[in-house]
């Protein structure tokens, strides 16, 4: 209700042509009763043109408004899913990443889309329509009832017939609806998977695999759709049954008042006309419902995401004054599931944190917590000397420039993807940063240099072109604290000592986490941290760590040559 109200200019005219609407329909059977009493039986043959011009003037009236109350009510149902949609997309986008863990991309790709539609479809056309319906059977019933009580009764009598048809249809198809809706979001989320993957399906030969899924998920949607067809072709067969047979009882009806005398022909010529106004309407019955259990399926998914509330809360500091970043006594608790436990390090102005450990050890997961895409459920992270909880979103991510694990680009030009951090720096900043990144060369390369548009996730690039391409758009933000997340994974090892050399010229500029297996990205940190499920297990500089002997010593060792590690001391 609250978007159907941002356009009430547009309700005001598809209202004003319905209205209109139905006044003719209500007028243009009067002309239909003196062109037959009057004119054939009266043989007033003097106001048949007149008659003719009068009904074809409603008739060129009754298209205009028909057109402009369904381009009123179209406009308006495209408006509702327009800001609805627009209202959920941000909303998902504020959402914390155990939301993301909760619904896949393909649902909430269907959850934008489809739903957003269907329900704005119901508050334009499908609502007007559903309005109109009832106003005009009310007005067509007493218009009737006026002429031919007799006839009135008839559609008094069978219309509840047909209301109660339409009423259990929709029973019946809201809870189909909820199903539809369910499989084509998992039926989404089957193509998207294999599309997106479609390298590692076609190299471990699952492409036979990966039809059969999708095959199977495609045959229920195809069998929820025929249930619902078959219930709603019952329940229209019987509105049409019920409708022509009221048309036919209604004729009957006034065909023996006629023969008695008590009604004149053109009377009934009129009433009939009437009655099939009637009719119409219950024939659109099953279809209206039909749109509507649609709707009120796609509601309710749509309203359980708004429901849905993040879990972190925005402060309202909007700058940071200091870069020094502190985990103190850190923990995450994620059902009943230790992530993290006792974190604690300080990453001062200008100096570099390394961190190391095992897959699944929380290494990413403490620069998650830094940039607040989740809270801790124990301890405290401070930047500047005040709480990250205090300041907003905003302006704490923009003390970060961050290269994930997870290489994505957008599908916009090499330059764009690099300014992504701030659209207003100029091209030799951005130039600069790739340069810095060792993206230069092959961007240059390009068919249309760093204005060539880069696929979706960089399609058409090796992993390490889009990882020298991330990294530049890190370095172009300029953040004061720089994080890279395993960001030299794909790239050659000549390629990273010279990345790691520009990297090192920004020593005592930015501050910098290094998230790392390699040995070789993090021995020049100021400090190293070692995890362990979730827990440090030994930090200290390179060569004190080394001194230990113990997993980081290890990891050298199994990384270069015992000989290499007992040297390196």
């Amino acid at each position: 209700m609250v978007y159907a109200a941002r356009h009430k200019g547009l309700y005001l005219i598809a209202f004003l042509m319905l209205f209109g609407g139905i006044a003719l329909d209500a007028v243009i059977p009067s002309f239909v009763r003196k062109l037959v009493d009057d004119v054939m039986i009266g043989q007033k043959t003097g106001e048949l043109m007149t008659l003719l011009l009068s009904m074809l003037g409603c008739f060129v009236l009754r298209g205009v408004t028909d057109y402009l109350q369904e381009f009123s009510s179209d406009k308006v149902g495209w408006k509702v899913a327009e800001d609805a949609r627009v209202d959920l997309f941000e909303h998902i986008e504020g959402e914390d990443q155990t939301f993301f863990r909760e619904n896949t991309p393909g649902e909430l790709m269907s959850r934008v889309k489809r739903d957003t539609e269907s329900v704005g479809t119901t508050f334009g056309f499908i609502g007007i329509f559903m309005i109109q319906i009832i106003i005009h059977v009310i007005v067509m019933l007493a218009c009737l009832a006026r002429l031919s009580l007799p006839m009135a009764l008839v559609c008094i009598v069978l219309m509840p017939f047909i209301a109660v048809l339409g009423y259990k249809g929709e029973k019946k198809g809201d809870a189909l609806y909820g199903d539809i809706s369910e499989e084509t979001a998992t039926m989404n989320k089957t193509a998207g998977e294999a599309i997106s993957g479609i390298r590692t399906v076609k190299a471990f030969n699952k492409e036979e695999h990966e039809k059969k899924r999708f095959e199977k998920r495609n045959k229920h949607f195809f069998d929820l759709s025929v249930r619902l067809e078959w219930m709603f072709g019952n329940c229209d067969a019987g509105v049409s049954f019920l409708g022509r047979a009221m048309l036919f009882l209604s004729i009957l009806a006034g065909g023996l008042l006629v023969i008695s005398k008590k009604m004149s022909l053109g009377t009934l010529a009129s009433s009939v006309e009437y009655v099939n106004n009637l009719v119409w309407p219950m024939m659109e019955i099953g279809w209206i419902l039909n749109e509507i259990s649609s709707a009120m399926a796609s509601s309710k998914k749509i309203d359980n995401i708004f429901k849905r509330k993040s879990r972190l809360t925005e402060g309202t500091i909007d700058s940071v004054a200091d870069d020094e970043l502190v985990f103190s006594h850190v923990g995450l608790n994620l059902e009943d599931t230790m992530i993290l436990d006792d974190i604690s390090f300080t990453v001062s102005s200008g100096k570099t944190l390394g961190i190391m450990g095992a897959t699944g050890s929380g290494k990413s997961t403490i620069t998650n917590l830094a940039l607040r895409f989740l809270d801790p459920t124990s301890g405290t992270i401070l930047l500047g000397g005040r709480p990250s909880t205090d300041y907003t979103f905003h302006a704490l991510r923009s003390a970060f420039s961050i290269v994930t694990q997870d290489i994505f680009l957008f599908s916009d030009t090499a330059m764009n993807n690099i300014k992504i951090g701030n659209p207003d720096m100029s091209d030799q900043i951005a130039m600069h940063a790739a340069a810095s990144a060792k993206a230069d060369g092959f961007i240059t390369h390009l068919e249309e240099g760093y204005s060539t548009v880069i696929g979706e996730k960089g399609v058409g690039l090796s992993g390490g072109q889009k990882q020298r391409l991330c990294i530049a758009r890190a370095l172009a933000k300029n953040a004061p604290i720089l994080i890279l997340d395993d960001s030299t994974s794909a790239l050659d090892m000549e390629t990273e000592r010279e990345i790691q050399h520009e990297l090192h010229a920004l020593e005592h500029k930015q501050s910098t986490i290094i998230v790392a297996h390699r040995i070789s990205a993090v021995r020049r940190a100021d400090e190293i941290i070692y995890l362990d499920r979730g827990r440090i297990v030994e930090r200290g500089t390179h060569q004190s760590l080394m001194a230990m002997h113990g997993r980081y010593y290890e990891t050298f060792v199994a990384q270069y040559s015992k000989e290499d590690a007992d040297g390196s001391k």
